[in-house]
């Protein structure tokens, strides 16, 4: 487990003007798509490798937030697509924006 039990979020995070464009790509609510997004960095924080989201379950997401089935994939899919997430399951400039510098 990592060292780090924190991360950091910035103010107006919450209100960032991409959610609404992503929250229409995956045909969800702007509060589902942030509260994804939180649960992501959440995870991301929490992960051996920091900023990984490999071991993230979608459906855990669904049941906890009492979401329909398959919601939390969809956004999951529109973050990816915004390039949020990459294609190997790390949140995009982790280390830049959320947490510690990459070791040199």
């Amino acid at each position: 487990m990592t060292a780090y039990n924190w991360y950091r979020v910035y103010n107006g995070m919450i209100n960032d003007t991409k959610w609404p464009r992503i929250a229409r790509n995956a045909k969800q609510s702007v509060g589902t798509v942030v509260a994804v997004w939180f649960a992501l960095l959440d995870c991301a924080s929490k992960a051996d490798n920091r900023g990984s989201v490999s071991d993230f379950s979608p459906e855990d997401i669904d049941v906890f937030y009492g979401l329909e089935d398959g919601a939390t994939g969809a956004v999951l899919d529109a973050l990816v697509m915004a390039g949020l997430i990459t294609e190997d399951d790390y949140i995009s400039g982790w280390h830049q924006f959320f947490g510690e510098q990459e070791e040199a």
